[in-house]
Formats: structure tokens, C-alpha cells, sequence
């Protein structure tokens, strides 16, 4: 899981390195400081099964995306928001 507190500025999530396995999951948590910030998503990232990838926080709200590695695609599912 990766956790993101007291957000300040906008952030960029990069695509991860390594080599991942197929129905690998990955969680970021993230909260921002009271102020909303953009969120930008690498191009291995994308929502399915109706879930769109956020693209700002929400002030003072805590946040989650759920990911799942699809080795067909060599993508990371975004399965839950």
C-alpha cells in the first residue's frame, strides 16, 4: 500500500518499475492539507469496470484507488475507488 498524508502540491503517480505478476494488487491511500490537489496517472494506469481514476483529491477527505495487475494488457486495473 502506498500512503500519501498532508498532500501539498499536485501529484503525478509514475508508473511502477520492477516486473509485476498477473493479479498483483496495489492500494494508494491519500489525503491532501486541506486544500484540493490534482492527481495525474501514469499510462499503465486505467479505471474499468465503470471506475474512473480520480483526477483531484477532495479537501480534507481521505481517498482510496484499488489496482490490479492484468498481465494480458500489461495494465493496472483500477478496480476500486
Amino acid at each position: 500500500m502506498v500512503d500519501i498524508t498532508a498532500l501539498a502540491s499536485n501529484l503525478t503517480v509514475n508508473n511502477p518499475t520492477g516486473t509485476p505478476v498477473n493479479g498483483q494488487k496495489m492500494m494508494f491511500r491519500y489525503l491532501d492539507d486541506a486544500t484540493s490537489r490534482t492527481l495525474s496517472w501514469g499510462n499503465k494506469f486505467r479505471g474499468v469496470m465503470g471506475n474512473t481514476l480520480p483526477s483531484s483529491t477532495t479537501e480534507s477527505t481521505l481517498g482510496y484507488v484499488g489496482f490490479i495487475y492484468n498481465g494480458n494488457d500489461d495494465m493496472w486495473d483500477g478496480v476500486a475507488v
